[in-house]
């Protein structure tokens, strides 16, 4: 499990010249077939993604950050770059981790640590360049230098994880809060009301409600990339708290969450967006200072629309009953 694993284009099948020369330092064609090795890599970084999907979580869109820095290197610090902070944080999150340091196998062993038995690893990956002087051109005849792309994948591990040794400290930016006054007023009002849904700080790297405990749960405040980041995420779930069988009714008496990409689920996703929305107008948010008014956003949900011009109506009548009860109550 600890093992590198070396994935290099010299794999590729050589009858199908799938790489092209070049100068001038232009990156190579990549390669037009993957060995069934790499396939099952890229499978395996590619489903812990689906997985926060079919969950309804979309990393790139996520707010906040980790209130103990991004997904780094807990012996170098240093951060990780590429497709590998989505999927660190994605794993990290679905196995609840709270630490965001990683090691390599090697890396474990050599600070007199070990992985706890049983622990599984989480690939990521690295591109190298091997260089070959001296290749000459078959059309010009002209000699230049030619570099080769390696993607070198590793098994890394999760700092909590592992036993035995003790890390260096990553200090970690602290970030003011200045609360907004008329959305502190609107959530404090409808979060301490007596039948308000239980809420606290503690969602570590998730923003979320549940049903079930009627229970809203966020991330500490100062890990939001902004005020309205904060309120305006707060507000998606207030308004998803007021669908329970106490308030509004909009859930079903047995409180099952509608499964991700559902119509169901989208028509509850369009009712807490446009419910937060109506709030941030009330608190003086503007759109434009939140992620929600993001192109990839506003794109998919529009062809959400576009194939259910229905919905945007149904949901914006419930939003607005929704947004009606919370400033009442």
């Amino acid at each position: 499990m600890g093992r590198n694993m070396l994935w290099s284009t010299t794999t590729v099948n050589h009858k199908k010249k799938s790489l092209t020369h070049w100068k001038g330092g232009m990156i190579l064609q990549m390669m037009e077939e993957l060995n069934m090795a790499s396939k099952k890599q890229y499978e395996a970084i590619t489903r812990i993604h689906i997985e926060a999907l079919e969950n309804g979580v979309v990393p790139w869109q996520k707010p906040w950050e980790n209130s103990h820095g991004m997904p780094h290197n807990a012996k170098t610090l240093r951060k990780y770059n590429g497709l590998n902070p989505w999927t660190l944080m994605l794993s990290g999150w679905n196995k609840g981790y709270t630490s965001t340091g990683w090691l390599s196998f090697k890396q474990i062993k050599s600070l007199g640590g070990y992985v706890r038995k049983g622990e599984k690893s989480t690939l990521v990956y690295f591109w190298s360049f091997d260089t070959v002087k001296k290749v000459i051109d078959p059309d010009t005849g002209e000699e230049y230098t030619k570099q080769i792309p390696f993607m070198r994948m590793y098994n890394v591990f999760n700092t909590e994880q592992c036993e035995g040794f003790i890390l260096p400290t990553q200090e970690i930016e602290s970030k003011s809060f200045e609360p907004i006054e008329e959305a502190e007023r609107i959530t404090k009002r409808y979060l301490e009301s007596e039948n308000g849904p239980k809420f606290a700080h503690d969602g570590v790297d998730r923003a979320f409600y549940r049903p079930s405990l009627d229970r809203i749960a966020l991330p500490p405040k100062e890990t939001f990339v902004s005020v309205a980041e904060y309120y305006s995420t707060l507000f998606h779930e207030m308004t998803h708290s007021t669908g329970h069988p106490t308030r509004l009714g909009i859930f079903s008496e047995d409180m099952k969450i509608a499964s991700f990409g559902s119509e169901e689920y989208s028509h509850e996703e369009l009712r807490a967006e446009l419910g937060s929305s109506f709030l941030c107008l009330e608190s003086g948010i503007k759109c434009e200072d939140t992620q929600r008014n993001s192109s990839a956003y506003l794109a998919n949900w529009a062809r959400v629309l576009r194939a259910e011009p229905k919905i945007l109506v149904s949901a914006a009548g419930k939003a607005q009953k929704s947004t009606k009860y919370i400033l009442e109550v």
